[in-house]
């Protein structure tokens, strides 16, 4: 990774392919207390041809999802999805990335945080 491809800190998720670029990250965290949450993260890239970019949250039965695109080096676009209710205690959160060969970027700062 490069640190001048970071939205902050030293480290990011890169990525690149010479071929289609095609991948879903995401983590379940469980045990929260019960109410509205706030996830969002960080993405910049580019070369990203047919785009199909959003984030995404999971709890309770119910998805939610925001788009969002890349269209340059460090224009880091902050897609948020705001007030997910969780009642269960466990939401999965993440990210999909689909473009064309060639299309590359890096993800950041993600954060789920409680909306009140």
């Amino acid at each position: 990774e490069k640190i001048a491809d970071a939205k902050s800190g030293t480290k990011s998720l890169h990525f690149y392919s010479k071929n289609n670029v095609h991948f879903t990250v995401e983590q379940t965290i469980e045990n929260l207390a019960p109410g509205r949450y706030n996830f969002s993260l960080f993405i910049q890239g580019g070369d990203a041809a047919d785009q199909e970019i959003y984030i995404y949250a999971e709890a309770d039965g119910k998805i939610y999802v925001e788009y969002t695109d890349v269209d340059g080096w460090r224009n880091f676009r902050n897609p948020v999805i705001k007030n997910i209710p969780v009642e269960s205690g466990t939401i999965t959160v993440g990210a999909y990335v689909k473009c064309g060969p060639g299309g590359w970027g890096t993800l950041d700062d993600f954060l789920l945080s409680p909306a009140d």
